[in-house]
């Protein structure tokens, strides 16, 4: 099973692209469209500091054990960025979690485009 990790962020974007033109056709709202922009922005660079700090963390390199550190105080920042988007930036935290949801459902369509693709193969 051959997962891209460029396929996943190419699914979140495209569930966020899609997400926000319904929600601007059917309640034009800045907090809630800034909300979704801004979950989604911080949705998919989660998952891009994730995927890197993982990788340098099992290439085995003498780095590895600064990236293992890295790791797990890249949680920090995400809390310091979704506090102060959602207290002083007043955008929607509904819209905010929908649009960090777009890497989960990106990484949905990828696992099922693989599954599909390998029982097609074999």
């Amino acid at each position: 099973m051959n997962i891209s990790l460029k396929t996943i962020q190419r699914f979140a974007i495209l569930y966020s692209i899609v997400a926000l033109c319904v929600t601007l056709f059917f309640s034009p709202s800045w907090d809630v469209a800034g909300g979704l922009v801004s979950g989604a922005i911080v949705g998919i660079g989660n998952f891009r500091l994730l995927a890197f700090s993982i990788a340098s963390v099992f290439s085995g390199g003498r780095e590895s054990g600064r990236w293992g550190i890295l790791f797990a105080l890249k949680l920090l920042p995400l809390i310091t960025v979704t506090g102060l988007l959602i207290l002083v930036v007043h955008v929607n935290p509904i819209a905010f979690v929908a649009g960090f949801f777009s890497i989960v459902f990106g990484i949905v369509c990828e696992g099922l485009r693989a599954a599909v693709k390998t029982e097609a193969q074999g």
